[in-house]
């Protein structure tokens, strides 16, 4: 049986990402960006998982969370396009795409979350805020 093996350009690509590091613990706006990203994703996640009558999906896209917050009459639809859509371009990249770039590409992204930290998360915050304030009967 032939053994596959790793060419030596394969195996200098793969260590150069052993020395990616995310060093999350050492940033407090990356922590403070991905928690707050997290309760984002969830809270997107669970309300496609209530339009499409508790079908559970790994995956969910603009379309979907646009649908499930129409369906629901939540908010408006800029404040998704800034967390969640992805066809933002370099420098105003939604949190969505930051949030990939940095998980899938180490360390692509960081900078612009640390420059841009603010106003992202404004966006975040004001995503959570629909759901933290409203009143339950």
């Amino acid at each position: 049986m032939k053994q596959n093996l790793l060419t030596p350009k394969q195996l200098k690509e793969l260590k150069e990402k052993t020395n990616c590091k995310s060093n999350l613990s050492s940033s407090s706006t990356l922590r403070d960006f991905f928690d707050l990203f997290f309760v984002c994703e969830a809270i997107a996640r669970k309300l496609i998982y209530y339009h499409n009558s508790k079908k559970q999906s790994d995956n969910y896209n603009i379309r979907q969370l646009q649908a499930a917050i129409k369906h629901f009459s939540l908010t408006d639809e800029s404040i998704l396009d800034n967390i969640f859509k992805s066809k933002g371009k370099v420098g105003n990249k939604t949190c969505r795409q930051l949030r990939n770039c940095y998980i899938h590409n180490v360390p692509c992204g960081k900078q612009e979350i640390e420059d841009r930290f603010i106003v992202l998360k404004d966006y975040m915050e004001k995503w959570i805020d629909i759901f933290e304030k409203h009143n339950t009967k």
